[in-house]
């Protein structure tokens, strides 16, 4: 071996270190779904296995929502896009986000809508956002599922839309619901107090009229 040699020997081996770049740091993601991208690796999840109790890996230890997704990084910054990229053709059933979510990244408990991400509304806080308020019987809108609600408000929230036929509910006029409730009436002492400021023999009566129960029943007067 001459010596000409040795300088491409001592070289090769820095060459391949500077062609590769910088090795990523091996995770172990589980049952989830190894990502390498702008030099960082990153676990994906579907949603069906982060429900109760996950947390991110100790190295990628920041979890954000993509949809139905969930992204395990070792940070909150910015995610490359080539690692969105490749999401289509690793999870090819997946619903993944369009429009201007579709690169969009959301704390674990919201959701991006819109391009801006937001805390999902439960029915129950969907429901109180309606409001108390209810027509008489006759008045109420007709859903979907056959039944009739106080407000269209309340059947959005239940997940069902108005009815375009209302014969389709059953709903009795305020005379028939009066008929239901019967005729026995407690003294006036006993009697409910509805948001009109007038007592009526029961609740169900006050249902009836379109009215509720006040909680204060010094706001009727005997």
């Amino acid at each position: 071996m001459t010596f000409r040699h040795i300088p491409a020997l001592i070289l090769t081996p820095l060459f391949f270190l500077s062609a590769c770049g910088p090795a990523t740091t091996a995770v172990d993601c589980g049952d989830g779904e190894s990502f390498e991208a702008g030099g960082e690796t990153y676990c994906v999840y579907r949603s069906a296995i982060t429900e109760e109790g996950f947390t991110c890996p100790s190295d990628v230890s920041t979890g954000r929502r993509l949809e139905g997704l969930v992204v395990c990084s070792s940070g909150g910054g910015e995610i490359p896009a080539e690692f969105f990229d490749a999401l289509p053709g690793r999870f090819p059933d997946e619903p993944l986000p369009t429009g201007e979510c579709v690169n969009v990244l959301c704390d674990l408990d919201s959701l991006c809508r819109g391009g801006s991400c937001a805390v999902p509304q439960t029915e129950e806080t969907c429901l109180d956002a309606c409001g108390d308020g209810c027509p008489a019987p006759g008045e109420q809108p007709c859903a979907s599922d056959g039944q009739n609600y106080c407000n269209t408000c309340t059947i959005e929230c239940k997940g069902l839309t108005v009815a375009e036929d209302a014969s389709t509910c059953d709903q009795q006029t305020e005379q028939e619901c009066l008929d239901a409730c019967g005729d026995g009436c407690p003294a006036l002492e006993f009697q409910p107090c509805a948001s009109d400021g007038e007592l009526y023999c029961n609740g169900c009566t006050i249902e009836c009229k379109g009215l509720t129960v006040e909680a204060d029943s010094s706001t009727c007067t005997e």
